[in-house]
């Protein structure tokens, strides 16, 4: 037997979503982009006992790989350190008592799912939140057991 049961679960989730739209900002994920060799330039290679064409005045500087940039934009709660002040939810005994655990320079995200399987699935090379770059000082924990499917992230700011 739950002490709540379904439906009021339901409805929890369901209310806490509307919070969560409501104090929601935008939270920018940069991952380490992909390279990819389009071309492998002949005139770069030199076998053996042969000089390479690199300053020989042959060598021409054509690009043999592309950069692909891999960003993606999601939504998020932004908790700030105590001492900055901060009141920007709704949700703020809670985030009070995080925002205690802070030290200036570091924010907390709380992401929905797919932001948190951005988050964990390749290297994360920095995360913009506002007009601030952070990087990743945790992994992932989940916020708790009633409402389900939003995540923790706590991040340092990129000096």
């Amino acid at each position: 037997m739950s002490f709540i049961s379904n439906t009021e679960k339901a409805q929890f989730q369901a209310a806490y979503k509307v919070f969560f739209d409501t104090f929601k900002e935008d939270v920018v994920v940069h991952r380490r982009g992909k390279v990819q060799v389009v071309d492998v330039n002949i005139s770069q290679l030199f076998g053996y006992e042969e000089p390479s064409a690199y300053g020989t005045g042959t060598y021409d500087n054509e690009s043999n790989h592309t950069y692909e940039i891999q960003n993606e934009t999601f939504k998020g709660l932004v908790i700030y350190p105590s001492s900055q002040g901060h009141r920007n939810t709704s949700d703020f005994t809670y985030a009070e008592e995080i925002g205690a655990n802070l030290i200036d320079g570091e924010i907390v995200i709380k992401v929905e799912e797919d932001c948190r399987d951005y988050l964990i699935a390749a290297k994360v090379e920095k995360v913009d939140v506002g007009n601030k770059s952070y990087k990743l000082a945790s992994k992932d924990s989940q916020v708790h057991k009633v409402i389900t499917g939003y995540y923790f992230f706590k991040l340092e700011e990129s000096k």
